[in-house]
């Protein structure tokens, strides 16, 4: 089990991020999103905190910044995504991974 704290701030809207070993940061607590975040945080812990930030975490802002439209097929997002579905696939009902691939796209 991963204990990592979950705030909402308002001015994200419908984004997000996740900031190791900090927590997570949402717009509104939609599970989806939270599920999404928390793929990155995965990703922190399997590569470790340095190589998250400079190989993952930066070039994400900045996709995201500067590219939102393709921002979703960035390679730290999908990673993050492959991460959350394998961590979630024996945790949760296969609705809610349904569902899941769903928002993914």
């Amino acid at each position: 089990m991963i204990d990592i704290c979950v705030r909402q701030l308002k001015f994200l809207r419908n984004s997000g991020f996740a900031l190791p070993p900090v927590g997570i940061f949402v717009g509104k607590k939609d599970q989806f999103l939270i599920m999404h975040e928390f793929g990155h945080v995965l990703q922190a812990r399997k590569y470790g905190l340095l190589k998250f930030y400079f190989l993952y975490a930066i070039p994400s802002v900045y996709s995201f910044l500067f590219f939102r439209q393709k921002h979703r097929i960035f390679y730290a997002e999908l990673d993050a995504n492959r991460l959350a579905l394998d961590y979630f696939e024996p945790k949760v009902s296969s609705e809610i991974l349904s569902e899941f691939r769903k928002w993914l796209k």
